[in-house]
């Protein structure tokens, strides 16, 4: 955990974003894709001005897999819940980049089950989960 709060300047390697995307959408999601056949449609809208960047790629890496975990957890949550209710649901999670000049831009989203209101103060306490015993610890 110390080694996540200090950046190392010196270990920071030129990456392409792009390739660290869709790497951990593969990672992430092939439990729901390929295991238990749940339909996910996944969009990527990538801007291809954007070449490679220097960053710590273990730790952004990390963060993508995390983020995108929870989205897949949250989509197949959701999915549950309309089946249960006899209702449609196409579960989906677009992925973007922009390039912002000196800075770029990602956003992962998905129309999952969202974060309930009650409990969006607490996302970024250490160790905090709504995932049942097992399924996260909140280190993410």
């Amino acid at each position: 955990m110390v080694r996540h709060a200090q950046i190392d300047h010196n270990n920071l390697q030129s990456s392409n974003i792009h390739q660290m995307l869709n790497e951990s959408l593969k990672l992430s999601c092939h439990n729901l894709w390929e295991k238990q056949k749940i339909p996910m449609t996944i969009k990527t809208n990538y801007d291809e001005s954007i070449s490679k960047i220097n960053l710590s790629f273990s730790d952004i890496f990390q963060a993508f897999m995390n983020i995108i975990d929870n989205s897949c957890y949250a989509l197949k949550t959701k999915l549950e819940q309309q089946e249960a209710a006899n209702e449609d649901f196409n579960p989906t999670l677009p992925v973007q980049t922009y390039n912002l000049g000196e800075k770029i831009e990602v956003h992962i989203y998905d129309n999952g089950i969202g974060i309930n209101s009650t409990i969006k103060d607490k996302i970024f306490d250490h160790f905090f989960t709504t995932k049942p015993p097992g399924e996260g610890v909140g280190l993410g």
